[in-house]
């Protein structure tokens, strides 16, 4: 039913010439009709509302999932069941998360895997342990001790393990035990070459010496982590 119609309708000037009971049955049309005409305005608004605009930047990257952790984020705010976490890389077939180094002496971590991203970090130090949380077909993204990272190239990555000493001054031990002898004193950023561990330390090569020291005292190997 038009609107127009709708207003001629129930245009009450002429009402008088029905009588009470021939206006009675027009309120009653009037009404059904005034209903129905409610009815069509509902669906038409429903109907205008079922599609929402994407804002720009909304979509997610071909090349990845640039915004996993905001997705993750929002389907856990939204109730939604959250995606699990991979324990093996999708690419690899290697524990995640895990750690590895960096073989060059420049590589870039970048945004989102692939070149067309932005680059957020430069590392320069060959042998910066890096740990491994993710894997998109050559890429891999990982963060160093200092909290910087980003998906890098795998090329740029080695499965040679190595460890950063965080501790301002560490005592590198001819053994792994408190008591032992002091062979040399590693100072805090220093990186050296990860060998055997225990539950409690770890036997480290730097440039120049060798010991054991705490696991509290370095980064790049887990605390449940046993090497032979």
């Amino acid at each position: 039913m038009s609107k127009s119609f709708m207003i001629k309708f129930l245009d009450v000037s002429s009402w008088w010439r029905l009588g009470p009971t021939g206006v009675a049955t027009a309120l009653l049309v009037a009404l059904i009709a005034f209903h129905a005409y409610a009815q069509e305005t509902s669906d038409t608004d429903d109907s205008n509302s079922a599609a929402t605009e994407v804002p720009d930047g909304g979509a997610e990257s071909e090349d990845g999932p640039e915004n996993e952790e905001a997705a993750t984020q929002e389907s856990a705010a939204s109730g939604e069941p959250e995606i699990p976490v991979p324990t093996m890389g999708p690419s690899t077939n290697l524990p995640l998360p895990r750690f590895v180094s960096f073989k060059s002496s420049e590589g870039y971590a970048r945004r989102g895997p692939s070149r067309s991203h932005r680059i957020d970090w430069i590392f320069t130090v060959k042998g910066t342990p890096l740990e491994v949380t993710a894997e998109f077909g050559h890429w891999r993204r990982i963060h160093a001790f200092d909290g910087s990272g980003g998906w890098m190239h795998y090329a740029l990555l080695s499965g040679v393990r190595t460890v950063v000493f965080t501790a301002e001054e560490t005592r590198m031990r001819v053994s792994p035990s408190h008591d032992a002898p002091i062979r040399a004193i590693a100072k805090r950023l220093v990186i050296g070459k990860l060998g055997k561990c225990n539950t409690d330390w770890c036997r480290v090569a730097t440039k120049n010496y060798k010991g054991w020291v705490p696991k509290s005292s370095i980064w790049g190997v887990y605390d449940d982590e046993i090497r032979d």
